[in-house]
């Protein structure tokens, strides 16, 4: 009796150990881990003397903070699907629009543009 319990557990804390690992797919499908993808975009009006910053928040993860570059083009690569809200800032700059809100479901999410406004500056 002693010895089919302590199987019994045994086979019990490997099954956990396994699932808690990752193991193999049941047979006929693929175990594959979750996608991610990529939000680009551009920040036009904006001189490479004066790269903004951009902040990606939620889906319950922790703000991710990027410069764009000196072209004004950014990206945030390996993004998990969720709802997400994207801002651009800069001391000498505001922005149209101020932020942008991104859902990732299944597929990049490409051209998620803004404009910089020199602040005090008059508009035409």
């Amino acid at each position: 009796m002693a010895i089919r319990t302590l199987f019994l557990r045994s086979v019990s804390l490997l099954l956990t150990t396994a699932l808690a690992l990752g193991a193999a797919a049941p047979k006929g499908e693929k175990n594959t881990p979750p996608a991610n993808y990529d939000i680009t975009g551009h920040i036009a009006d904006i001189s490479a003397d004066y790269r903004a910053k951009l902040a990606l928040s939620g889906n319950r993860k922790p703000t991710r903070a990027i410069t764009a570059q000196a072209d004004g083009s950014f990206a945030f690569r390996n993004v998990s699907p969720g709802s997400y809200s994207l801002r651009p800032s800069h001391a000498k700059f505001t922005f149209s629009p101020a932020f942008h809100t991104v859902a990732i479901t299944n597929h990049d999410v490409p051209n998620v543009n803004f404009t910089a406004h020199m602040k005090g500056a008059k508009k035409h």
